[in-house]
């Protein structure tokens, strides 16, 4: 008999193997009582734009909004940086090789038969040259070859009366057996010095999640600019780390991001730099920073230069149909 504990928190009981057990509320009961997980915005930080410049250079300079949508624990804000000078995308999407086999070759042929003329010849063509009566020979001998008292004769008498195509296919078959079976069919594959021809194939599998990368070398002109530098600092690094909740036993996910390339910094609609690509939410996968490369400081102490590398991730990977509503955005 199993003992429980309840744990106040979640109001569930965990039995001796670690496995939840629901109360009379079920798992209702059990979501309902982490409510305050839900992604509430903790406030919003200061926003930058930066340099200062971008404001007075309305339609001449392009600009990318990082826009943090923010959620518990994680406050949201934009941060605007001009557009950069390089910017590298790929889409990819990943193939391999599947082995279809005797059995998955015909059903291939027989689908693209139902659905293309191309297929119904090429069909027709493969049947006509005997690898229906080969199929037709399956079906009659493979059921009563290991039957009866007269296994060794049926054995025997295999060659002589399958086609050669028949005599193939029932090996694959066999090959594609386990035990006894599967040794059967390699040896009819070496008596009549044939392979079976795996019938390998591309498969489409999936497509990748895109990945985005940024650098910028940050030079303030003014004291002003250097404390919108450590704000946006602050603010990026912050959005890396996950919140904890429930007394650190679960971590919320750090925040999105909406990522925009416009022609300046008024937002309006309309305003997207159709040149560059429409990107999806996306998680900050990594920031690192680089201070005072060129070993100088201001007069309050801040580097007179600081590198920044941002890495985003989109959070999910897309479709035709997304790529399309995407770039149809304004």
């Amino acid at each position: 008999m199993s003992t429980t504990a309840k744990d106040s928190s979640t109001a569930t009981a965990v039995d001796a193997a670690g496995n939840f057990v629901f109360g009379e509320g079920g798992v209702t009961e059990y979501v309902s009582n982490f409510a305050g997980l839900e992604q509430e915005v903790a406030g919003t930080f200061s926003s930058v734009i930066f340099p200062s410049s971008l404001n007075t250079e309305e339609g001449l300079r392009p600009i990318v909004r990082f826009f943090c949508k923010g959620g518990k624990g994680h406050k949201e804000g934009t941060i605007i940086l001009p557009a950069p000078s390089s910017f590298a995308t790929a889409d990819n999407a990943q193939y391999g090789d599947a082995e279809l086999g005797f059995g998955g070759k015909l059903a291939m042929d027989l689908t693209r038969s139902a659905t293309s003329s191309e297929g119904r010849a090429e069909l027709q063509s493969q049947f006509e040259g005997g690898t229906k009566k080969g199929i037709d020979a399956i079906t009659g001998t493979f059921k009563g070859i290991f039957s009866g008292d007269n296994q060794r004769e049926n054995l025997k008498a295999l060659g002589s009366d399958l086609t050669a195509a028949g005599t193939l296919a029932l090996g694959a078959k066999m090959q594609g057996s386990e035990g006894k079976l599967a040794g059967i069919g390699k040896g009819v594959a070496m008596a009549i010095g044939a392979t079976f021809n795996k019938n390998v194939t591309t498969e489409f599998t999936s497509v990748s999640t895109r990945g985005f990368s940024f650098t910028y070398e940050l030079v303030p002109s003014t004291q002003d600019e250097g404390k919108d530098i450590h704000n946006m600092i602050a603010a990026f690094r912050e959005a890396i780390y996950p919140a904890p909740a429930n007394a650190g036993s679960i971590l919320r996910y750090p925040p999105k991001w909406e990522i925009k390339f416009e022609k300046g910094v008024s937002g309006r609609s309309g305003n997207r730099l159709t040149s560059f690509p429409a990107l999806a939410e996306c998680y900050l996968e990594s920031f690192s920073t680089t201070y005072n490369g060129n070993n100088s400081f201001h007069t309050d102490g801040r580097p007179v230069k600081t590198d920044i590398s941002l890495s985003f991730k989109e959070d999910r990977t897309l479709t035709l149909d997304d790529i399309k509503e995407l770039e149809a955005s304004t």
